[in-house]
């Protein structure tokens, strides 16, 4: 998102979150080291506490970005807090589905498909690097809707590397990255 400010807490309890291109945004990564009281406890303290000591202010959706391979963080939000649903992102092989598809008692909102193919710059053919039999057959469920396959595309990498998001990249290699957000947050705030 190419953040460099730090949020701040008056208070010492209540930490402000920081905007970047219209998104209210916290990561552990923004907390500097003399807040250590405030949030920073560990990667499973501070993902508990974040959403109860960030002044959220009023949101539409709260996305709470997870790291991949591993249970216990996404077990301990959905039952710590009342989520309405999860989002799961996976990698089309099978064995990453089979990790990020973990029983949470959760109702699964969406599946997006990430890094689904590469398509050459030069000749526009696709290779699906990562295979695809894992997302095809969960996107046949029709409660587990396939909300989108985004793709590896160079300008992708380019866009990370520059700190921006690559929805706002607005070109023809990236545009469906911006359609499938706005898809995304329709069907959440829906």
């Amino acid at each position: 998102m190419g953040v460099s400010a730090r949020p701040v807490s008056t208070d010492g309890d209540i930490v402000q979150p920081v905007t970047a291109h219209g998104a209210t945004l916290m990561s552990i990564g923004l907390m500097p080291d003399q807040a250590g009281s405030v949030i920073r406890r560990g990667p499973m303290g501070a993902l508990q506490q974040m959403p109860g000591q960030v002044a959220w202010g009023a949101l539409d959706v709260l996305l709470v970005d997870l790291p991949s391979e591993t249970y216990g963080a996404p077990l301990t939000i959905c039952q710590r807090y009342a989520a309405d649903g999860v989002l799961m992102v996976s990698t089309p092989q099978d064995v990453a589905l089979l990790d990020a598809h973990r029983p949470l008692d959760t109702p699964v909102l969406a599946l997006v498909a990430n890094m689904s193919a590469f398509t050459c710059p030069h000749c526009d053919g696709q290779s699906h690097i990562f295979g695809g039999g894992g997302i095809a057959a969960e996107a046949q469920n029709p409660c587990v809707p396939l909300l989108a396959a985004l793709p590896l595309t160079p300008k992708a990498r380019l866009a990370k590397h520059a700190r921006t998001p690559v929805a706002l990249c607005g070109d023809a290699e990236t545009g469906h990255f911006g359609r499938r957000a706005r898809d995304l947050m329709g069907k959440l705030a829906g």
